[in-house]
This record gives C-alpha cells, sequence and structure tokens, in this order.
C-alpha cells in the first residue's frame, strides 16, 4: 500500500453519540487499541472502532500561519510548584491546604521514627 492509502476516517453527526472510525494504517490502529478502543479488522487493511463522540472531539486553535497552536508546557519548577500547591491552580484557584501533609506520617510496619543514636557523654570519657 502507499502512503496515500493508509487513510482515516473518522466521521460523526449530531443525530448520534456514536464516531466510526476507520483506518487502513496499522500503527492508527494499534494507537487506537492502547486507548481502549473496540478495535476489529474488517477486511486485510483495514481496521474499524465505534467509539463515544466525546472520543474523537478534540479542537486545536490554528494560528495565523494556520499551524496548530501547542500549549507552553510548564517548566519542571512551575508543575512542582503547583503539585506542592504554592502556586495557585488554572484559573488562578488557591488550592485548600492538605491536613493530611501537614504532619509527618509514620512508617505503616515501622511506626513513628525512633531517634536512638545519642551524642557521646564527653564527662564521663574522662576527656
Amino acid at each position: 500500500m502507499t502512503l496515500e492509502e493508509w487513510e482515516t476516517v473518522i466521521r460523526f453527526d449530531r443525530a448520534s453519540d456514536t464516531a466510526t472510525c476507520y483506518t487502513a494504517s496499522k500503527p492508527m490502529a494499534d494507537k487506537w487499541r492502547r486507548l481502549g478502543w473496540p478495535v476489529r479488522a474488517v477486511d486485510r487493511y483495514g481496521w474499524r472502532a465505534e467509539v463515544p463522540v466525546a472520543a474523537v472531539q478534540r479542537f486545536r486553535k490554528l494560528g495565523p500561519d494556520g499551524a496548530v497552536i501547542k500549549r507552553r508546557a510548564p517548566t519542571s519548577i512551575e508543575a512542582g510548584a503547583v503539585q506542592r500547591g504554592r502556586l495557585g491552580a488554572p484559573g488562578n484557584l488557591k488550592r485548600a491546604p492538605d491536613p493530611a501533609r501537614a504532619a509527618p506520617q509514620a512508617h505503616p510496619r515501622r511506626g513513628p521514627p525512633q531517634w536512638t543514636r545519642q551524642a557521646p557523654d564527653v564527662a564521663a570519657a574522662g576527656l
């Protein structure tokens, strides 16, 4: 098959909440399987799946040059700060403090930490 024949067709309308998907591309069929779609072979070079429309509707903005606008991924520092609740959540909403994170947690099998090592007694050693 030529690359032009490796077509993928996704069809849906407002009358139904199911999208009918067809592909002649094995990598696309494998991707659908990884997404959990019920893919079945229809012939030697074709696969079909019927999924909810919400699974295929993902519209992206285009820039003035017609290219898809990609979202800027947060830096690792920003991502860590959001996870720890130090930066506002998306939409400038402050995340409520998590009471479970406030106190240190005991180990499930060992219990709370026990500090058994002590500084040596200098007077008893005669130094």
